[in-house]
């Protein structure tokens, strides 16, 4: 029994792996043509657009989280996810509002301004898309979730390859394209979901339980764009533009280590046992090995395609996605451990997780500031190792808490 459901567990991470590879293909195509198309400058415009475009769009991400993680333990489900939604489109308003101040203030004499507003408005393409697909996370409807996943990167292909055959050389072109991606997998679903009505659990109830999710997942937004947005403090835009492109393609990696995330949240949600903890590693054991041949084997190769692809002018952009791949290795472990955090209901320590990385991240970014670019990224896998360390020490502490039988 304990076989089959390794093998079922590893159909499920090949099943999401496969669509987000094939996502993260689309996505490749879409970074060689914008980087191609629009030059180190103006790519540089288009990065700064569309980093804003995710954290924005990405900053519910607690709160799918939250839902998922407790969509799975309770029986209420219809009335979990009318107020999931409903919750989840009061929080993008409020976020929309502190999102126009803070780049009005941070970009006021920024050269960089407009993009970033550009990416605020079309953030709501990946708000809508993290909706969706969290709702089927929840289902555990692997097949929809892959499917979903593909099509918005395919359909925001192809209305990029259409801007490029038609020469369209304005950046804001580009990412519109997630914006109507969006919207298409919003009629795709209108007749898969519950029309929101509230009942029993108010919008306000969701968010408070989902606080601590809903903080962490914004703060790691923040930290994962952080460098790029302090070194375009004291770089040129081709600089910066090899920089953007560098960090679009650790998203390689980070494909096989976000299919892991997402089959792990709803595994975690369901363990009660010191026996089911047990079963939950040795599944993650294999993982492991999987993803950290994986960081090597892009560590090797990697600057020989973006040489090959991209040409001189994103040169610089090798060195960078070497060293970068080797700071987010660590990543590998957070998943695990933090979903963990949340089953001994230490949602405090997850939040403590996450906060670590911009605290640890600014302290040596202070220290190390002398290094330039070399400072950024040794700052940042720093800051991920500061976080795994923490996170196992609370696991370590707590796990003992655990029954080690199911108490019926």
């Amino acid at each position: 029994m304990k076989l089959k459901n390794l093998v079922k567990s590893l159909q499920v991470f090949s099943k999401v792996s496969l669509s987000l590879i094939i996502a993260r293909i689309l996505s490749a195509i879409i970074t060689f043509i914008t980087a191609k198309y629009l030059g180190s400058k103006n790519y540089a415009l288009f990065s700064t657009g569309f980093f804003l475009m995710t954290i924005v769009g990405f900053s519910g991400t607690g709160l799918d989280k939250s839902f998922v993680f407790n969509y799975v333990r309770r029986k209420e489900k219809r009335d979990m996810l009318n107020n999931y939604l409903i919750a989840k489109g009061f929080f993008f308003i409020i976020i929309l509002f502190i999102s126009v101040v803070f780049v009005n203030f941070y970009f006021a004499h920024s050269y960089l301004k407009m993009s970033a507003f550009w990416g605020i408005l079309f953030s709501s393409s990946f708000f809508l898309f993290t909706t969706i697909i969290s709702i089927f996370q929840a289902k555990t409807n692997y097949s929809k979730y892959s499917l979903f996943f593909f099509l918005f990167y395919l359909i925001a292909t192809i209305f990029i390859v259409l801007g490029f055959f038609c020469k369209i050389s304005s950046y804001v072109y580009y990412l519109a394209s997630y914006m109507i991606s969006s919207i298409f997998l919003v009629m795709l679903s209108l007749n898969k979901f519950f029309i929101p009505t509230l009942k029993k659990e108010t919008m306000f109830s969701l968010l408070h339980h989902a606080k601590w999710l809903l903080l962490s997942e914004f703060l790691w937004l923040i930290f994962i764009r952080m460098d790029y947005f302090t070194i375009s403090k004291f770089v040129g835009l081709s600089v910066l533009g090899n920089y953007g492109l560098s960090l679009k393609l650790v998203n390689i990696f980070f494909t096989f280590v976000s299919s892991f995330s997402i089959i792990l949240l709803p595994k975690a949600a369901a363990l009660k046992t010191k026996r089911d903890l047990e079963t939950f590693w040795r599944y993650n054991y294999f993982i492991f090995a999987f993803l950290f041949i994986i960081g090597i084997l892009l560590i090797l190769t990697g600057p020989f395609f973006i040489k090959l692809i991209f040409g001189k002018e994103f040169f610089k952009a090798t060195d960078y996605f070497v060293k970068l791949l080797i700071a987010y290795l660590p990543t590998i472990f957070l998943p695990p451990l933090q979903y963990i955090l949340l089953t001994f209901k230490k949602e405090v320590f997850y939040f403590i997780s996450y906060l670590i990385l911009p605290i640890f991240y600014l302290l040596l970014f202070v220290i190390l500031k002398n290094l330039g670019i070399n400072g950024v990224i040794i700052s940042k896998g720093c800051a991920f190792i500061s976080s795994v360390l923490f996170s196992l020490f609370v696991y370590i502490k707590y796990k003992k808490h655990l029954p080690s039988e199911s108490i019926s």
